[in-house]
């Protein structure tokens, strides 16, 4: 009786390990680290399959919060220029277009922002780990796993656009719908360069795209 128990559980404990190995088989890549205590093994990446959803994931999600603060600043551009506008608002109007369409869209995003979520989400295709995929739209945007010049630009650039946001609301219209359109438009400049250099990365040509990670970047679990 007792033989047949111990058979029983051997049998058990070899199924049990086995639906382990074909999920992890499954749900992680090739390269596999042994963990002692739970003995397990455990790959550094994700499989490439699930790599390419946390980067769409990561890109879309980036995207959509610049979409997010372009949808509530609309209604606000739409009810400024209800107004008549007299010929001093005009004289602020295509000015601050120029400089916003400059600073923000060509230098901020075009130069600094898009690129870098692009080449982070094209990255996480071969190089996604268990947070990175959860995270993926600010991973892409560089708030973790980036170089300390990457978090310090897209803090800044972030709290700038925030100020921005918050100190309009108290301009008086039609003077916050002329200000919120150049922001407008900066911002979805910057959206569509960060999809125009996802494309370029990902079908086009991948030698430019520089993912800023920390040198070194050791990442030994896939949960990390």
């Amino acid at each position: 009786m007792n033989f047949g128990q111990g058979c029983s559980n051997h049998d058990l404990q070899f199924n049990f390990a086995a639906r382990i190995s074909h999920f992890q088989s499954r749900l992680f890549g090739s390269e596999f680290l042994h963990l002692p205590i739970l003995s397990v093994t455990v790959s550094k990446f994700l499989n490439p399959q699930i790599g390419n959803i946390a980067a769409i994931w990561g890109l879309v999600g980036s995207c959509s919060i610049l979409g997010m603060a372009i949808m509530r600043m609309v209604g606000h551009v739409r009810e400024g220029f209800e107004y008549t506008l007299g010929w001093q608002h005009y004289a602020l109007l295509v000015p601050w277009l120029f400089f916003m369409l400059y600073s923000e869209g060509y230098k901020g995003f075009q130069k600094g922002y898009s690129p870098r979520v692009a080449a982070r989400a094209h990255y996480l295709k071969e190089h996604s780990t268990l947070v990175r995929a959860i995270f993926a739209p600010i991973f892409c945007m560089g708030f973790f796993h980036s170089t300390k010049k990457r978090k310090i630009v897209i803090s800044i650039l972030v709290v700038a656009i925030t100020c921005l946001v918050i100190a309009f609301q108290y301009v008086p219209q039609p003077w916050r719908g002329i200000l919120d359109v150049g922001v407008v438009l900066g911002l979805s400049w910057g959206v569509i360069a960060t999809l125009c250099f996802a494309f370029k990365y990902w079908f086009v040509d991948a030698s430019g795209a520089d993912p800023e990670m920390p040198v070194p970047m050791q990442t030994d679990s896939a949960f990390e």
